[in-house]
């Protein structure tokens, strides 16, 4: 904490954080309370800063006080680049996800948002170590923070672990991420699941040519009256001259449906 108040120490800050996180037995209640010291300072520069950029009225006098920056300030990046880089060898594995767990809890108690690259960092040392149920608790009680960036990077997993993948189907859900949920999907052939979700203002041909690549008549059946069921599409066979090709694509696998025609 006394660190924190001399100028230019946070080299040296920087070093004794790595140095205590590579010891055999890494002292995790004192660098809690180190992260909590820390990030302490850093939400105080951030409220300082947020305060100087509030617009003030055109007629209001100049703010008698300017920011002053913290004699040492500790962020993310410093963290990210100077001290949890550093441990990246297999034996240090374990150690690194317990510092990032503590640091991103750190953070999150002083009501600061964690970046993606410590996010990321997070998820993929777990799962180097196949820690994928851990994985799991800490997205699911908000440890590791739900974006779109971070989703792609669990897709990117899922020949690694099929859990992945749904992980990532989570994740978008709870970012109602409607769109990138479809096309995964549809890439995983799940096209009536995609369809299911029911957005209004989806593309009919991209799911109808994806039904007429199954070359599955009964799959094809279902994609095209689902969507001429839904009032918000049904005007789109009208107006869209190419889905004729998939109107006509359904007679030719179905020529004898005449009642089912008509309504085509």
């Amino acid at each position: 904490q006394l660190a924190l108040k001399r100028t230019g120490a946070k080299d040296v800050l920087l070093s004794l954080l790595l140095r205590n996180m590579k010891m055999e037995k890494p002292p995790l209640r004192k660098l809690q309370e180190s992260f909590n010291h820390i990030n302490a300072v850093y939400r105080n520069s951030i409220n300082e800063e947020l305060q100087m950029q509030i617009a003030s009225p055109p007629d209001a006098p100049l703010p008698s006080r300017t920011y002053t920056a913290p004699v040492v300030l500790i962020d993310q990046n410093h963290m990210f680049h100077n001290v949890f880089q550093k441990l990246d060898s297999e034996e240090e594995m374990k150690k690194l996800e317990w510092v990032l767990v503590t640091y991103l809890t750190s953070l999150s108690g002083h009501g600061i948002a964690a970046q993606h690259n410590l996010n990321e960092l997070l998820v993929t040392t777990l799962v180097r170590r196949s820690r994928f149920s851990a994985l799991q608790q800490m997205l699911q009680y908000g440890v590791v923070s739900d974006s779109k960036p971070l989703a792609c990077l669990l897709l990117s997993l899922g020949n690694m672990h099929p859990s992945a993948t749904q992980l990532a189907l989570d994740m978008l859900a709870r970012l109602v991420a409607t769109e990138e949920i479809q096309e995964i999907l549809l890439s995983q052939n799940q096209l009536l699941a995609a369809l299911k979700l029911g957005q209004d203002n989806i593309n009919p041909r991209k799911f109808l040519e994806a039904a007429e690549e199954y070359k599955d008549p009964a799959l094809f059946h279902s994609t095209l009256f689902h969507l001429k069921s839904n009032p918000h599409l049904a005007n789109a066979f009208f107006k869209d001259e190419r889905l004729a090709h998939y109107v006509q694509h359904y007679k030719t696998l179905y020529p004898q449906a005449d009642s089912q025609q008509k309504n085509v």
